[in-house]
């Protein structure tokens, strides 16, 4: 967690794993690593903040994501940032359309993959197993079809196969 002058208020073991070194602040942090916590121009990004407070906001549910293996855990916090990235944050979702939905999920599924593929070296092997993994997880939820898991899975081994 970093205050809106980017110093360091408080981590833990499972945000360490997933970015890596966490700097004591954000302007000591170099440029990847800025882009990856939404640092721009020496503020947190807008995209990033809470429509109501203001605030920089990225939600993930730590307590479901303790049990997956760490590709998966990557890939969680790089596709919720990659929301930030690609404006999805500036569109009201209650109001959207069932195809948009899934239109920016897949967008967002996509940026992450090509980030941890070309940041964090992602092997086809670190691929599988977060596509296994998000298989699992979407089939935790009894609304999501056996449609819509494999478009997902496709979805993700193509962006990963893409080129940079």
């Amino acid at each position: 967690l970093f205050d809106d002058s980017g110093l360091l208020v408080r981590t833990n073991p499972a945000f360490e794993a997933l970015v890596g070194s966490v700097p004591v602040a954000l302007s000591e942090a170099g440029a990847a690593r800025q882009q990856l916590l939404a640092w721009q121009g020496g503020g947190v990004a807008a995209a990033v903040r809470n429509f109501n407070t203001g605030a920089p906001e990225i939600l993930l549910d730590v307590n479901r994501l303790a049990n997956t293996p760490w590709q998966y855990q990557k890939f969680a916090y790089y596709h919720e940032c990659a929301h930030h990235e690609l404006g999805h944050m500036d569109i009201p979702k209650l109001k959207m359309h069932y195809d948009r939905r899934v239109q920016i999920e897949m967008e967002a599924d996509c940026r992450a993959i090509s980030m941890l593929r070309d940041r964090e070296k992602f092997s086809t092997d670190d691929m599988t197993i977060t596509t296994q993994t998000t298989r699992f997880e979407m089939e935790k939820n009894p609304n999501n079809r056996e449609s819509q898991i494999r478009q997902r899975e496709n979805n993700i081994q193509s962006c990963f196969l893409s080129a940079p």
